[in-house]
């Protein structure tokens, strides 16, 4: 009898594999077909191309070729989204030819260099690297000027991008936007434990999360392994289009056209190699440094309820930063940290309504 019951423990194992694996080829397939464009008069790309020295892959797509092209940094550092934002950047797609970078250290770039050759991991070196691929894109779509969006680590690296090439911005968006590393993750920290100690009567998880916080301590955080424990923390407890996101995207990566094992386990591994590779700037970096002067429109969507990088503090920053136009839309319905792939549609009518009143079409 036990036998027959192993036998049948062991059938139910390898039929669910089975299931798994048909499920996900099925999934990639039906991503194939709803990732379907027109070329031309749309565009689609995917390829690697020389920058700063080693091969990084840039994804390129949209309805239309006549659009505004607009870069999309991700976030991390190493956050790679090109194999993950696919399916939800779709109805952006009719307004911009959307290009994602895989910065070193991330994604399919990290899959082809692995650590050792990922070359110099730091803010000025990411910066010329997103200078390179700038100047790249407007050569091979022949445009002047590119939308710049920076979300998250992006908004860092896309202030840096705009403020020492304007010239090949029409506008700078910032979304998640990082304003004062240190000064926000204070702020994070306490406003985290006072949203779990007002749902501890209730919520016997919330107790744990304090505890959990207590034991690593308010920042700053000695390092890269405290702060990620506060991560873990705030991507359990904190905004819920956040949570439901992060839980969404392993399937995401997984049922990605393309994607194989070695991508995948690439994407994963450089969030974990970027962030210690370039932590000490991280938490040391101040937008300020950089003055609060630019030579492009500079705007910012900002989800309300963001409490990663805070939005109290990108209110105050805004009011500092001197601009030839500047916009600042904090989007609401839960809109948190991820607001520019959680609430698409508000982001993109507010990033179109936005660019339109710099001239931007």
């Amino acid at each position: 009898m036990l036998a027959n019951l192993l036998y049948g423990v062991l059938a139910l194992i390898v039929f669910a594999a089975i299931f798994a694996v048909a499920y996900l080829f099925y999934r990639r397939g039906a991503n194939r077909e709803a990732l379907v464009v027109k070329v031309p008069p749309g565009v689609r790309q995917q390829r690697f191309v020389r920058i700063g020295g080693i091969d990084q892959w840039v994804s390129v797509r949209g309805e239309d070729a006549a659009n505004p092209v607009l870069l999309f940094l991700h976030g991390g550092p190493g956050g790679a989204m090109s194999d993950m934002i696919y399916l939800r950047q779709h109805p952006l797609e009719a307004h911009f030819t959307i290009a994602h970078w895989d910065q070193r250290g991330a994604g399919r770039t990290f899959a082809r260099s692995g650590k050792a050759g990922a070359g110099e991991m730091t803010v000025d070196r990411m910066a010329r690297d997103g200078i390179e691929v700038a100047e790249w894109l407007r050569r091979e779509f022949g445009k002047e000027k590119l939308v710049l969006v920076g979300a998250s680590w992006g908004s860092l690296l896309g202030t840096e991008m705009v403020k020492r090439r304007p010239d090949l911005f029409s506008a700078y968006v910032g979304t998640g936007q990082v304003v004062n590393m240190q000064q926000g993750e204070a702020v994070s920290y306490a406003a985290l434990m006072e949203q779990l100690k007002a749902r501890s009567e209730t919520n016997p998880r919330a107790a744990k999360d304090i505890a959990a916080l207590e034991a690593i301590g308010p920042p700053p955080y000695p390092s890269r392994k405290a702060l990620l424990a506060q991560r873990r923390v705030l991507f359990r407890a904190g905004s819920a289009a956040d949570r439901g996101l992060m839980r969404s995207m392993p399937l995401a990566l997984l049922t990605a056209p393309g994607v194989d094992l070695k991508i995948a386990m690439a994407t994963i591994g450089g969030s974990l190699f970027s962030i210690d590779a370039l932590y000490d700037e991280l938490m040391a970096y101040d937008i300020r440094r950089l003055g609060t002067r630019f030579e492009t429109p500079m705007i910012y969507l900002q989800g309300a309820d963001d409490i990663q990088t805070p939005t109290v503090l990108v209110e105050a920053y805004f009011k500092e930063v001197e601009a030839p136009s500047k916009a600042l839309v904090l989007l609401g319905d839960g809109a948190a940290h991820m607001a520019a792939i959680t609430h698409l549609e508000a982001f993109g009518k507010a990033l179109v309504e936005a660019l339109g009143k710099v001239g931007v079409t």
